[in-house]
């Protein structure tokens, strides 16, 4: 995710994308850049926090943060506390806040949890289960799959596709708290039209089309992502399928954050995780 921006950033002189795509907050940190301009693109009926007020920035799907946990992991981990196990040493393995949105998106949900420093705290002591840094969230889901690990992160998209298109034998879930409740962080694919596009506006009409009720249609019941048009949203927020979105997320609280404020402290906040974890 991070990556995504920062290539864009590197080469924005020779325009060699489009279109660019990432999660928050590494798109907010694109357009603070000055790396997007404006797509003049009508938002109506996206009633999305991460729709950029200036227009340089739309969701195009929405998905939210989870765990997943390959057969050999047994008992089943079913809270944070759970991720603690010794018997998942060196089997666990999260893609790095900072560098990857899931794995922001693991920092940020402890610290609505916990407290800053209680999310510290914590990642500290989940260390030495940790095999090391990722920056790349897709890579640990073929690591659960074959049973490298028992552990991983992941986002409710990515994760049923697998499973679905891809016969990926891993559980998904939310790890719960003491009390039981589980919550997670909604997330978002973001997508903007670069500053220095060769081709404004094939890149405006390609968005355009990720937008409209055909694509967002499909989004659902082909590519397993919550559609960020409300009209098509609402007509599957009843689903009870597990192997759906909706379904999935049945029961779980979903926290929506100020990705601008979370821009504003994260590099504070990458900065003391990578003190308290020691890396």
């Amino acid at each position: 995710s991070r990556a995504a921006w920062q290539r864009l950033d590197t080469d924005k002189s020779v325009g060699p994308a489009d279109l660019l795509v990432t999660l928050p907050p590494f798109i907010q940190k694109a357009a603070k850049a000055g790396l997007l301009q404006e797509s003049g693109l009508d938002t109506a009926g996206i009633s999305s926090p991460v729709v950029d007020p200036g227009g340089t920035y739309i969701p195009i799907a929405h998905t939210a943060l989870c765990f997943i946990a390959g057969p050999a992991a047994q008992p089943r981990p079913v809270t944070w506390n759970d991720l603690l196990r010794s018997d998942l040493k060196g089997r666990l393995q999260y893609s790095t806040p900072g560098e990857a949105g899931d794995g922001t998106a693991v920092l940020l949900l402890l610290q609505h949890l916990m407290g800053k420093q209680g999310a510290l705290d914590y990642l500290a002591r989940l260390q030495s289960n940790n095999v090391g840094p990722s920056p790349s969230t897709g890579t640990l889901q073929t690591k659960v799959g074959n049973g490298e690990l028992l552990v991983a992160n992941g986002d409710v998209q990515m994760s049923l596709a697998a499973i679905k298109n891809d016969g990926a034998k891993f559980d998904v879930f939310f790890p719960a708290m003491g009390d039981g409740g589980r919550t997670t962080i909604s997330l978002s694919y973001v997508a903007g039209v670069t500053a220095n596009t060769q081709h404004p506006d094939e890149a405006k009409k390609l968005l355009a089309f990720l937008l409209s009720d055909g694509a967002q249609t499909a989004l659902a019941t082909q590519a397993f992502g919550i559609p960020v048009r409300d009209s098509i949203a609402a007509q599957l927020a009843d689903d009870t399928d597990p192997l759906t979105p909706a379904g999935l997320l049945k029961g779980v609280k979903l926290w929506r954050p100020d990705w601008n404020g979370v821009l504003t402290h994260l590099e504070d906040d990458v900065a003391a995780y990578q003190k308290a974890t020691g890396r």
